[in-house]
Formats: C-alpha cells, sequence, structure tokens
C-alpha cells in the first residue's frame, strides 16, 4: 500500500472513531433538546461506542412525537450545516467535521430502516407505534442513507486520491478504515447481547455495503465529471492521522467509561 493511502486510510479511521460518536450525541441532544424545549427534565444523556445510545429523562416528556422524531432530524441537520461549513476548507482536520457530518446523515437513515423493518424497540419502532406508516419512515431512512453516501462518495477524493486511484485501492481505505469499527460492534453484542445480534449484523451489513459502494461511485464520479478531477485534494500528512486516531480512541474510551455509570 502507498504511503499516501495508508495515511488516508488511518486519518479516516481516527476521523470515523470520532465521526460517529459525535453524530451518536448529536442524535441524542436532538431529544434531550425537544424535550426540554416542552417542559421535560432530562436526566442524563447516554452515548455508547458500539450499542444503544439513550436519552434518560426524569419526567415523561408530553409530545412524544416531537421527541422521538427530534434525534434524526437535529442530527441531519446539524450534518448539513457541518457539510457547509465544511465544503471550502481544504486540510486534514476537516475530515473530522465530513466524518461526523455523513455518520449523521447515514447513520440515522439506517437506524430508522433498521429499527422500523426489524422492531428493534427505538425511535422508528416508537414511530410507528404511534401511527407513523412504515413507508415514511423507512423511506426517510433510504431517502437519508442514499444521501449519505452520495455525499461521501463525493468527498472520498479530498483524502488525497487521484482519479488514476482504482476501485481496489478506494475500497481497501475505506473498508480498511471503517470496517474494524463496525466489526467490533458485532464482537461486542456477540459478547454481551446476542439476542440482539441479528439487529446489528443487518446494521453493518448494510454499512460495509454502502463502504463498497462509496469506493465504486466516488471512483466513477471522479472520472466522470470534470468539476470532481479539478476539486482541490489535500495528501494527509503523519501528524493528522496520528492526532485523528488519538481523538477517535479518546471518544471511544469517553464513551465506554461514561455508559456504564
Amino acid at each position: 500500500m502507498p504511503r499516501r493511502h495508508l495515511k488516508a486510510l488511518l486519518l479516516l479511521m481516527g476521523a470515523f472513531a470520532f465521526g460517529y460518536n459525535m453524530a451518536t450525541f448529536l442524535h441524542e441532544l436532538g431529544h434531550a433538546l425537544a424535550a426540554w424545549a416542552i417542559g421535560g427534565t432530562v436526566q442524563r444523556i447516554v452515548v455508547h461506542p458500539f450499542s444503544w445510545s439513550s436519552t434518560l429523562y426524569e419526567t415523561v416528556p408530553s409530545h412524544p412525537l416531537l421527541v422521538h422524531s427530534a434525534g434524526v432530524l437535529f442530527a441531519v441537520l446539524v450534518g448539513v450545516l457541518l457539510l457547509v461549513l465544511r465544503w471550502s476548507w481544504y486540510n486534514p482536520w476537516a475530515e473530522l467535521l465530513s466524518l461526523t457530518a455523513i455518520c449523521a446523515i447515514i447513520d440515522n437513515g439506517i437506524y430508522l430502516i433498521v429499527d422500523s423493518t426489524l422492531g428493534a424497540g427505538g425511535d422508528g419502532t416508537s414511530l410507528l407505534a404511534m401511527g407513523l406508516p412504515w413507508a415514511l419512515v423507512a423511506g426517510l431512512g433510504v431517502m437519508l442513507a442514499l444521501a449519505g453516501g452520495v455525499i461521501a462518495a463525493v468527498l472520498v477524493p479530498r483524502l488525497g486520491l487521484e482519479p488514476s486511484d482504482g476501485i481496489p485501492a478506494r475500497l481497501l481505505i475505506l473498508e480498511g478504515a471503517i470496517g474494524p469499527y463496525l466489526l467490533v460492534m458485532i464482537a461486542y453484542h456477540w459478547l454481551s447481547n446476542r439476542d440482539e445480534i441479528l439487529l446489528w449484523l443487518v446494521y453493518v451489513a448494510i454499512g460495509l455495503a454502502m463502504l463498497a459502494g462509496a469506493a465504486a461511485a466516488s471512483r466513477f464520479l471522479q472520472t466522470r465529471l470534470p468539476w470532481l478531477r479539478r476539486q482541490r485534494t489535500v495528501q494527509p500528512t503523519w501528524p493528522a492521522a496520528t492526532a485523528s486516531l488519538i481523538l477517535g480512541l479518546a471518544a471511544i474510551l469517553f464513551g465506554l467509561l461514561t455508559a456504564g455509570d
């Protein structure tokens, strides 16, 4: 593997760990803000890096439809705002914003699809119980996941990839950077919560498939769209990759330490 590819992989690995946990926090913060806005009392927010996260209430909030939908809506809205801020920022550090934004969009989409279809007991299940049609909830999930996938494919070349970098190289970078995190999720539930292993297998399978799609789509778009070929790229550096890994590990450790309080 060329050094520039290895640096891109490591930068992306840390940025994903950081971005995934930040996106999860944004989702739970959306629930909390909605509850506070309508007079509810929030006890704490729990962000688990490998399992379910939650917002714990001291008093059950009214308007449950608003509270249950606020997590997805708030996270996606912040994700879009982060993308706007990041779009003209050509710097390895920008990947922390990129991965937070992309995770906020894609992860919430997959969450709605899996939860509303398999009944995991999360927001999708609750929205269905309140009378929203499955086609609406799952359809919104599909739209978010696809939109996030397209955005990811457009941003992948900014990792310093050239049009000559083929699909196998892109696949190795994306799957090598993000795949291990997803597999740890499976291992965690296999060891601690095997009753829900099917849900997480489906979740991870969709994620791995989307990474493969982003690898192929990024090459196709970069070689077919002149404006994307002219897009500036920033070669990842060892200091940026190292700092990204440290921040990603810190996010994971913080989540593990606080989730068990």
